[in-house]
């Protein structure tokens, strides 16, 4: 029984899988999509601002009575716009 190609040819040694199999050729393989800082990696340290102390997406209940839900409106207000002219 004679010996198949298969087992005769000899293969050169293969790269490393992260240099074939992940982005471009001389880029480093560890580097984080997008800089890898703010939401789900997009952007630089330093791009997010912080949205915490905002009330934009905090939702609240609305209050029954009209006159208080319009002055803590007012004062939300105010205190937003201060910390956007800062």
């Amino acid at each position: 029984m004679s010996r198949t190609n298969k087992w005769t040819v000899h293969e050169s040694k293969s790269e490393p899988k992260w240099f074939t199999h992940n982005g471009h050729s001389n880029t480093d393989p560890t580097k984080t999509k997008k800089e890898g800082a703010g939401n789900h990696n997009w952007g630089r340290p330093g791009d997010e601002i912080d949205v915490d102390d905002l009330l934009y997406n905090k939702s609240q209940r609305r209050n029954s009575n009209h006159q208080e839900h319009e002055d803590m409106m007012d004062r939300v207000e105010t205190e937003v716009d201060a910390k956007l002219l800062n």
